[in-house]
Order: C-alpha cells, then structure tokens, then sequence
C-alpha cells in the first residue's frame, strides 16, 4: 500500500517521492496501517514502487499486495489524473472501514475503484459493496483480465463473476482490466447460456483511450437466438447429470410431475437479458413457474406467480424476472396482461418426442427473429 499514518496522525502517501525522502521516512517512523492500526515498514527497491508494508505476522487483510495489484490502482489514478480529475490513491474511509484503491469525484458522483486480482466470495463483495452505497459512493469493480475465462465471446460464469455486473440501459457489463498490457474491456452480456456459459461482447483499448463517462454508456446487443437454439439443443440431446443439489430437486420435482427433461416446452429455455443476474437456471426456475403456476390453470384463469427479484451491483433497483418472463409469454401469446394481471390465453404445448421439442424449439427461434427484427 501507498498511504500510512504518522504519529501525528496525518496521511503519509509514498507514490512518487524522491528516494532522498524515502531514506529520511524510514528514519522518522513508525507509521501505521489506517484500517488495522498496526506499525508497518517502507519497503522499497528496483522491482516495485516503495510502498508501506504489513510485518509478517500480520492479519489485516490489505496484506501482501501483489505487483499485479500495485500497479494496477497506480495505473487507474494516473489514467484519473489525465483527465483532469483529482482522485485519491488508498483514501481510508473511517464510517465505513474501506480504502478503495482510488476515491474520484465526477460530477456530482464519487467512484470507489477497485481492482480485484484475487478471487473473494460473492458475499464479501455484496457487503464492500453495500458500505460504499452507504455512504453515497458508487461502487467500480475492475477485476483482473485473467480471471475471465474461456473462449471469447462465450466466457465462463460464477457466482465470482456475477456479483461484478452492472446494469445501464437495458444491458448487462462488467470490466476487466490487465496491468500487463494496460487493457481495459468492457464486456456486454448477451445471454445466458446455461448456468456456466455466457455469449459476451467486448470493448478493449488502453486505459487510457477510455475516459471516464464512456464506462457507463449503454452498448445496445440483441440476443442471438441462433446461439440459444444451439444451447437448448444440447440440453435436450446430451445425457444429465444429477449435479448440485438444486439440479437433484429439479429432476426430482420433473419426475413427480411426469415430465421428460428433454421434452420440456421451448419456452422453458427463453433466453432473458436479466437471467445472468439470477443464480438459479432459465430451465429450472421456467419450467417450476410454468407447471406449478400456469398449466393449472383453466383458460381465461388469472395467474398469480411470486416474483423473483434481482439487482446489479449497485442495488439501486431490483428487477422482477417473473414479469419479463411473462411479457415474453404475452408476445407469444401463451397468456394476455390485463389492468396489472395476468391470465391464461391459450394451452402450453409439451412435445412428446425429441423431434417434436427441436421442431418447437426451431419455430419458437423464427417467431423470435422476427420479432427481434421488427423492433
């Protein structure tokens, strides 16, 4: 880290000062890390920038930065600086207990950037998260490049992954970043393929091509529903696993109601531009609201389904997938909206062999296409 305390408490910050001071601070201590409070040292040398660094035996959890890391946030606020920003590198939060890497007003906004390099629970960056909206700060993940996975556009997908991504406009994204070669890539969701697999879009330049504002604009991509018939056509021609727990329960729930999984309706599968921000599959949570809310019911019957919540990383509004997924139904014209309520319009067609569902699934893909197209 670049900023300690003196015992004066005042901010010490090592970024850029002459080795001459160097010598002379390392003479004058002690000084103390702002979050724990322990004593830590001035390291400095050829390989990386002088920095303050935790003994040992600590515990703090800002101990043992990498290099990655180090420079990382150094590239970050000098990428704020050139654009006539005044951002703070490590700006200890007291109300809140964090230090950021960077601290930068714009506008009216201030930003928390951080540049995540290791891989931390879903929960812990939920709660950093929820503390710096607390405090009227918007939260800025910037993960490390190589923690994004795969084969560009399809990327692998975690529950790492997906505490990270925002939503502006109507569209998924998340960012990465790689000190290495000063990259930074915006990445927009196209949709979920299955709970592991996700079809991306990717905006890469140097950081400092990028200013500021362009981070938050809205990238508008269509879904590609020659990639989702793709998908559901491994879903219903490939062997099941038994897998999680949550996949047992959903065989299971399909077993006691006489349901095939390979002869599930096509719209079971429809692809939701929010659905990566929910951790249960499409096929799952669709298939349980269809048959346990909606095939019950007689036509011209109101349908009363409980909604399913979801929010980015910023929390500021959650979504219902319930009624996006009904919206879908309504354009299919499976069930109508009427004075905020739903209601059966017409019967939902199961296949009864394999080459029934894939005939549904490439008509469902047509109607689809269509409408895509039309608007």
């Amino acid at each position: 880290m670049f900023s300690a305390l003196d015992e004066q408490g005042s901010l010490r910050i090592l970024y850029r000062i002459p080795r001459s001071e160097v010598e002379h601070l390392k003479k004058s201590g002690p000084f103390y890390c702002p979050s724990c409070k322990e004593v830590v040292r001035i390291r400095s040398g050829n390989r990386y920038a002088t920095h303050f660094a935790h003994w040992p035996s600590s515990s703090c959890s800002y101990k043992g930065e990498t290099y990655q890391h180090q420079r990382g946030k150094l590239l970050i606020y000098e990428w704020l600086i050139q654009q006539g920003l005044s951002p703070e590198l490590e700006y200890y939060l007291p109300d809140i207990q964090q230090r950021p890497d960077v601290l930068v007003k714009w506008k009216k906004y201030v930003f928390a950037i951080e540049f995540q390099c290791s891989v931390i629970s879903a929960s812990e960056v939920k709660r950093r998260s929820r503390q710096y909206r607390t405090a009227g700060i918007i939260p800025l993940w910037f993960i490390s490049e190589d923690k994004v996975k795969g084969t560009y556009p399809k990327i692998s997908f975690s529950a790492f992954l997906r505490s990270f991504l925002y939503r502006f406009g109507d569209q998924l994204h998340f960012y990465s970043f790689s000190p290495h070669s000063n990259s930074l890539s915006i990445f927009t969701i196209r949709q979920s393929l299955s709970s592991r697999k996700l079809l991306t879009k990717k905006c890469s330049r140097s950081l400092f091509q990028f200013k500021l504002p362009e981070l938050f604009e809205t990238r508008r991509i269509g879904i590609s529903m020659d990639s989702w018939v793709q998908s559901v056509y491994y879903y219903r021609t490939t062997p099941h696993r038994m897998g999680s727990a949550k996949h047992r329960q959903f065989y299971q729930f399909l077993y006691l109601n006489h349901i095939a999984p390979f002869l599930l309706p096509s719209i079971c599968f429809l692809p939701l531009r929010y659905q990566p921000l929910y951790d249960t599959p499409a096929v799952i949570w669709q298939s349980r609201v269809l048959v346990t809310y909606v095939t019950g019911v007689e036509i011209g019957g109101e349908i009363s389904c409980p909604p399913i919540h979801v929010s980015d990383v910023l929390g500021n509004e959650e979504m219902d997938l319930i009624e996006y997924y009904f919206k879908e139904l309504v354009y299919l014209g499976f069930i109508e909206e009427r004075e905020g309520s739903w209601y059966k319009r017409k019967e939902i067609p199961f296949p009864k062999n394999i080459e029934q569902a894939l005939r549904q699934d490439k008509e469902l893909m047509i109607q689809l296409k269509r409408r895509d197209k039309s608007s």
